[in-house]
This record gives C-alpha cells, sequence and structure tokens, in this order.
C-alpha cells in the first residue's frame, strides 16, 4: 500500500474536486516531464528529499523512507510507502512559496 501526495502550482489547477480529478488524470497520461525542476518546487524538493531520499538512489537501509517522485510543470506527485505516511503529512509545507498547495489525506494510522 502506498501513501500519495501531490504539491501544486494553485493557480494552475481546478479548485473543485471533479474537474480536479479529470485535469490529473489527463496530466498524469499526456505531460511531458521538464527536463529541469520548475522553479516552484525545487526548495520543497530539496527539503524533503533530504527526509525521504528518491527511491532510485536510496540507501538499503532507509528504503522505508524512499519516495517515489515525478516531477511536473505545475505539480510534483509523490509516492511514499504506507509506513511513511504519517511523517510525509508532516513534511507537507512546500516552503516560503505561497504559489504552491498540498493534495494529500491525513493518514489514518
Amino acid at each position: 500500500m502506498s501513501y500519495d501526495v501531490m504539491v501544486f502550482h494553485h493557480g494552475k489547477l481546478p479548485s473543485e474536486l471533479e474537474p480536479l480529478r479529470r485535469w490529473f488524470q489527463k496530466h498524469m497520461e499526456e505531460d511531458v516531464l521538464p527536463e529541469k525542476t520548475p522553479e516552484l518546487f525545487s526548495s520543497f524538493l530539496e527539503h524533503i528529499t533530504q527526509v525521504f531520499p528518491p527511491l532510485q538512489d536510496c540507501p538499503e537501509d532507509r528504503l522505508e523512507e524512499a519516495c517515489e517522485y515525478e516531477i511536473h510543470e505545475d505539480f510534483v506527485y509523490l509516492c511514499f510507502s504506507y509506513s511513511a505516511a504519517e511523517r510525509a503529512w508532516h513534511c507537507k509545507t512546500p516552503g516560503e512559496n505561497q504559489s504552491s498547495g498540498f493534495l494529500g489525506r491525513e493518514p489514518v494510522l
């Protein structure tokens, strides 16, 4: 089981749930991933990858903390192991930038 989170540019996403679901599905299927991390997410990713190393670069003794990151132009999709869900929830502040937001559910453990 995984715990998935999306950090996003809130000015570029629909604010209502159904349009957001359609938008998300379309972008997960059709987006061309940027070659460089968008500036909006740089400080957030710099912080969170220290806490939750990317799965492909994760030392074996930290695999429980590993995260899969999918970086798009307007959002970052993060997939954690469910055992890391509570810690991931508390790392949700994307930094000083007020143009970003956080979408996820508080984990029920």
